[in-house]
């Protein structure tokens, strides 16, 4: 739709022709402003625009070779009654522009952005603009970047009209003159003090010669070179460059200083003269001159490291929470095909003594190396699996520097500071002592040449203004616990991959790769996280992070049971693994139960409404097809709370354990079991139905009697 004429038309026209700019050859001045305004307001197009009797003339143009557009099929043509930057995010949605032949046809314009050039008199000229084939909006710092740049155009039509006018009336252009210069100053002042206090970087050079015409400080905080070396130097920024990346960048800057390419958008990294990398993102365009050659580039150079690391943590999370999920199932499955052998391994050693036991003794030791092996992966998967206690770390710790001194090799020195008031943590024992023996191990094996292994503690509260260092932590007490080496350390290529599970860079006879997958699920299961620093050459340092605890836990150190001893009581076992029913069937059997299976949750229930007598304990799987175990308990309960219930599975996801807990008389148990294991949970199990059975067989008083 073409635009109306404003009502001041005519007098806009004298005042655009008063200023002698139409049809005038490029100037540097003009190409600066629209190469920044597209730079910062990141468009591929931008133009500055003058709109005459018929046309639309492009005094100034980045990312386009068009002269001049019809004035009924310019955008610029519906802002000139606007006095502010006019914005449409989108032309298709919009009935002045949906119809436009540059929409709807190439170049495809679906966004427009116009800051209008305002005379002093009032009238508008035409507009610094910035266009793009995608829908968007700006920001308020573009927003108002493109309307100070505007402003700063019109600032410099103003003065040289003055100066055209210098010969007729030398004495108001003098006032004229100091009051632009002013203007001008003030709108460089304020330019300046954009550039100064941006956290971009914005540089222009020449070509011919090769010279730095202007950086902000932010250049100086990027690469860490001085302005003023920048300045004697100009191609100090290439030495800046990474070593690894300069083909690249070296070839994309070439290719856009010889007009092979229109413009520049790389990510490279840079190494500052402190030794540190840092990630930078560079957008380059050229300026060409009035015959079209490329004389200056002009450009935006940002610091992006903090977005890459965000990146790299993020997906790191993902694929370990992946593996995670992988691991979790294999693990269970294993649980499962494990479970027969160690339950078959008791029934052999109970049923005859001629057994050859050295052959027990090597299947009953391969089982359970199997199972610490799922047990790592479940531990990787899941975190905690044991039974947490409140523990003093100094003991642990205490404990592991004498184990270190008693068997690791004597050209490895130990050093250890030891805070003697560390808070104590809720924790699994076992586990806590697998986290310090494995990064242990890994420092000792790290300097097979002997070194200085470091074993530290001490309390840390990391407090909420922290949080950005700590992005896995919780405002809070900690313990942090430090193991050291003065290895090779690790190489930077491979340091995102050192906790996924059955990554080592060991040979397979010297470790599995489940080390430090297993420490950090260990860790994780203790609402805990880990920071690792390593440099090559100098050594690596593993610092854990526990969350304190002033929780007092009961004592689950009694002995387990050694045998127990059924008396016909029923006994219900619900697996959908026939080996495992069968075996469990077999063993409880021998030990005088009464048993009945199930193999799932829906044929549990069948077994429990159509057994004429109750039982006195279940024991049921968890995962299962048709009907899990929890469906089952969760109905079993609406009609029995007292008769006990054994879980009994290959993995307890945390949601389950937690609903599991709150059921009464109800006991987990982790597969694969031992005997003794099954013996602790089955007595528990059974101990509400032995209480009743007790009750009922009691003597009477004289004046009680039984119905």
């Amino acid at each position: 739709m073409p635009a109306t004429l404003p009502a001041n038309e005519i007098a806009r026209l004298e005042a655009l022709k008063s200023y002698g700019i139409l049809d005038t050859p490029p100037e540097p001045i003009y190409d600066g402003f629209t190469v920044l305004a597209a730079r910062i307001c990141q468009a591929p197009v931008a133009f500055l625009t003058l709109i005459d009797e018929n046309r639309q003339w492009f005094k100034s143009k980045v990312g386009s070779e068009l002269c001049e557009t019809g004035r009924d099929v310019a955008f610029c043509a519906h802002t000139l009654e606007d006095k502010s930057l006019v914005e449409v995010t989108d032309t298709l949605l919009d009935g002045r522009f949906n119809a436009n032949p540059f929409v709807v046809g190439p170049p495809h314009i679906r966004f427009y952005a116009g800051a209008p050039l305002v005379t002093p008199q009032g009238f508008n000229l035409g507009t610094l603009c910035v266009v793009d084939v995608a829908p968007r909006a700006l920001t308020p710092e573009q927003r108002e970047s493109l309307t100070l740049f505007s402003q700063l155009i019109m600032t410099q039509l103003e003065l040289k009209l003055a100066h055209q006018r210098a010969a007729r009336q030398s004495e108001a252009l003098d006032r004229l003159v100091a009051q632009r210069t002013r203007d001008l100053s003030e709108s460089e002042e304020r330019f300046r003090q954009l550039a100064a206090h941006s956290s971009e970087g914005f540089w222009f050079a020449s070509l011919n010669p090769d010279q730095i015409l202007f950086v902000n400080p932010a250049i100086e905080r990027i690469l860490g070179v001085s302005t003023s070396v920048l300045f004697q130097n100009p191609r100090a920024w290439r030495d800046a460059v990474h070593p690894e990346d300069r083909t690249v960048v070296y070839a994309a800057m070439n290719a856009v200083n010889e007009g092979r390419q229109p413009a520049m958008d790389i990510e490279f990294r840079i190494l500052r003269p402190d030794g540190t990398t840092r990630w930078v993102r560079d957008s380059a365009t050229p300026i060409r001159d009035e015959t079209g050659k490329i004389v200056r580039v002009g450009g935006i150079i940002q610091d992006i490291t903090e977005m890459k690391q965000a990146d790299a943590h993020r997906l790191r999370t993902q694929r370990l929470e992946s593996i995670g999920t992988l691991a979790g199932g294999i693990a269970h499955d294993l649980n499962n095909a494990l479970s027969p052998i160690m339950i078959g391994v008791a029934m052999l050693r109970t049923r005859s003594a001629t057994t050859n036991q050295e052959i027990l003794d090597t299947i009953e030791s391969s089982a359970r190396y199997g199972a610490g092996m799922v047990r790592q992966l479940l531990t990787f998967a899941k975190g905690v699996v044991g039974e947490p206690v409140l523990l003093q770390p100094v003991r642990l710790l205490r404990d592991m520097q004498t184990l270190i001194e008693g068997t690791f090799p004597k050209n490895i020195e130990l050093r250890t500071r030891l805070n003697r008031n560390l808070r104590p943590i809720l924790a699994d024992p076992t586990q806590m002592h697998q986290v310090l023996l494995n990064l242990c191990v890994n420092a000792r094996d790290a300097m097979p040449q002997g070194g200085l292994l470091t074993l530290e503690a001490q309390n840390r509260e990391i407090l909420p203004s922290e949080l950005p260092l700590f992005p896995e932590a919780k405002p809070g007490k900690y313990v942090v616990w430090l193991v050291g080496d003065t290895g090779g350390g690790i190489p930077p290529e491979i340091l995102d991959r050192i906790y996924e599970p059955f990554f080592s860079t060991k040979t397979p006879d010297k470790g599995t790769g489940l080390g430090l997958s297993t420490v950090l699920g260990i860790v994780k299961g203790h609402q805990g996280f880990m920071r690792v620093e390593s440099e090559i050459g100098i050594g690596s340092k593993f610092f854990v992070f526990l969350p304190v605890s002033d929780d007092v836990s009961p004592d689950r150190n009694s002995s387990p049971p050694t045998s127990l001893h059924g008396n016909n009581e029923r006994i219900l076992v619900v697996d959908d693994d026939l080996r495992t029913r069968e075996m469990l069937t077999l063993f409880l059997q021998s030990q005088g139960f009464y048993v009945t299976t199930a193999k799932d949750g829906v044929d549990a229930l069948k077994a429990v409404t159509s057994s004429p007598q109750p039982f006195d304990g279940i024991i049921t799987d968890l995962h299962m097809p048709c009907s899990s175990g929890l469906d089952f308990i969760r109905t079993f309960r609406q009609r029995d709370q007292t008769t006990g219930i054994l879980v009994c599975s290959g993995r307890v996801d945390d949601q389950d354990a937690t609903e599991l807990k709150a059921v009464a008389n109800c006991q987990i148990l982790n597969k694969p079991f031992t005997r003794e294991n099954l013996f602790s949970r089955l007595s528990l199990t059974l101990a509400p139905s032995r209480e009743r059975r007790t009750k009922d067989t009691a003597p009477l008083s004289p004046n009680e009697t039984r119905g």
